[in-house]
């Protein structure tokens, strides 16, 4: 079984994230093959899909594209203290080790990397254009799109995210597959202290893919890993207050928000808590949603095409349609983005050969042509 949506691994449908047993994407898909199992004592076929994970990426996406709609303020804020990190925590949460290190990269080069590479050379001469228009040289574009990561603006902002998960689940699996739990542990805090240290110290320092931005995200991706095998029942009591202090502190202009893509982390410590809070408190609710049919078709669609919306949302948001409607009416804006960013994934998914190249072979697109 290869083939995932985000990509991942092995797993098998189940009834609670508590019995999953996936491997990593942007968050990954379940695995998706014509084996059965029998629970029940009737026979299941693998390609049912464990909705809530559909929902949970749904609402991540979702909350990024409103994000990237919103004016600078409260609101804006508080979903970028958890929007992104809600990502890397659940491809931690859906990892499923991999010994063969070569192996790994190969499946995900060719699930992340390639519809990177598709979507920048598409967009480049937009990305070329707009640099210039607003005074920069062709050469300083040139080296953007070389460079990568927080270099990349315009209709290519969101590309950082692509390249910092690829680099994140490699380092990822090579700690759990190479370290036990305590010396992961000492990973995660070594990395974390780094993040701290990048975003404090050396806030000008950055690497090409945002290679460093890996330090802030890795502690994301061990902690999801973690949480898999000792979520417990009452973290929900932690997680709601956390929440609400989380949207409290920044409705009164603490600086506790997170932008992963200029390596800002927040306060120390204590906006990764409030960031972890939210993470949960999505969890549950997108668990608590997937027991209603009509919330799963929706959101469930919108999570499986997860990844071309993050591709193509900022190529809407730049036009000036969309800034007259984000301008007008905020809330029909948001659905015309989303709306139209779900219907070019959707056709791209359609089709094997553009499936593969753009959306790295998406659950949608395997469930079209099985």
């Amino acid at each position: 079984m290869e083939r995932l949506n985000f990509a991942c691994g092995e797993n098998y449908a189940a009834t609670s994230f508590h019995k999953t047993h996936l491997s990593g994407e942007l968050v990954p898909r379940v695995a998706l093959s014509s084996i059965t199992q029998m629970r029940d004592g009737r026979a299941v076929h693998a390609k049912e899909r464990i909705d809530w994970v559909d929902t949970c990426k749904g609402i991540g996406i979702s909350a990024i594209v409103l994000g990237h709609m919103l004016h600078p303020g409260t609101l804006q804020s508080f979903l970028y203290l958890f929007h992104v990190p809600l990502f890397f925590f659940m491809s931690g949460f859906l990892h499923r080790v991999q010994p063969a290190f070569g192996t790994y990269f190969c499946k995900r080069a060719k699930r992340l990397l390639l519809p990177y590479a598709a979507f920048l050379t598409a967009f480049s001469p937009l990305l070329y254009f707009e640099m210039v228009r607003h005074g920069g040289s062709s050469s300083q574009a040139t080296m953007a799109i070389f460079w990568g990561g927080n270099r990349l603006g315009s209709v290519c902002t969101t590309f950082w995210f692509i390249t910092c998960l690829f680099l994140t689940e490699q380092c990822g699996n090579f700690i759990l597959t190479r370290c036990g739990g305590v010396l992961a542990s000492i990973w995660g805090i070594g990395m974390l202290s780094l993040a701290y240290a990048n975003s404090i110290w050396w806030p000008q320092l950055s690497l090409p893919l945002d290679a460093n931005v890996v330090a802030g995200a890795l502690p994301f991706f061990l902690l999801g890993h973690l949480y898999r095998h000792h979520s417990r029942p009452w973290f929900l009591f932690l997680s709601i207050p956390g929440s609400i202090s989380a949207a409290y502190l920044i409705w009164h202009g603490s600086a506790i928000s997170i932008n992963m893509k200029i390596g800002q982390y927040g306060f120390p410590i204590l906006s990764l808590l409030f960031s972890l809070s939210c993470i949960h408190a999505i969890i549950r609710v997108s668990t608590a949603l997937s027991k209603f049919t009509s919330v799963v078709t929706v959101t469930g669609s919108v999570g499986r095409l997860s990844l071309g919306i993050m591709f193509l949302h900022p190529l809407f948001l730049a036009s000036r349609v969309t800034q007259w409607l984000k301008d007008a009416n905020l809330a029909i804006g948001f659905v015309v983005v989303l709306s139209a960013s779900y219907l070019v994934s959707k056709a791209l998914s359609k089709y094997r050969s553009t499936d593969n190249i753009f959306l790295g072979a998406s659950v949608a697109g395997m469930l079209r042509q099985t």
